[in-house]
């Protein structure tokens, strides 16, 4: 599965000035995650908001590791490369990631990087039933310079 989503989404992505980080084992693709540099905005679809992020900003999302490479650390160091290039590279500001607010690994493993919440975004329905979907913002900034 996240082979062929690469595949398939990915020329289209990087003709877009995207960048996906991703780490193989032993031939095997075992996690990646997707960085947009200088993002202005984004919309949420699950939630049906649009979100404006400031100036120099970067937003990471699509983020994966296979389950039987999880635990390893692999997406930690996935995670970390792009952080790094958003920073020293691209010369983000922040970097912000969407994350359901089920999504306990996902949300640990992004504050464990510097992340903090920023807004939750909600959406309810109700029409003879009630839905309710929560996505939280994250937001990470440069991290300071040690001894500076």
């Amino acid at each position: 599965f996240p082979n062929a989503v690469l595949v398939a989404m990915g020329p289209e992505r990087l003709a877009a000035g995207e960048h996906v980080y991703t780490m193989c084992v032993d031939g095997r693709l075992a996690a990646f995650t997707w960085l947009v540099p200088n993002q202005r905005t984004a919309k949420l679809p699950s939630v049906e908001q649009q979100i404006e992020f400031p100036p120099n900003s970067c937003t990471s999302y699509g983020s994966y590791a296979l389950p039987s490479f999880r635990g390893r650390g692999i997406y930690k160091k996935v995670l970390s490369t792009a952080l790094c290039d958003a920073f020293d590279s691209l010369g983000a500001l922040a970097v912000y990631a969407a994350v359901d607010e089920n999504n306990d690994a996902s949300t640990h493993m992004k504050q464990v990087y510097g992340y903090v919440p920023a807004r939750r975004l909600v959406l309810r329905r109700r029409f003879g039933s009630t839905q309710r979907e929560n996505i939280d913002l994250l937001t990470a900034a440069p991290r300071p310079e040690a001894g500076g």
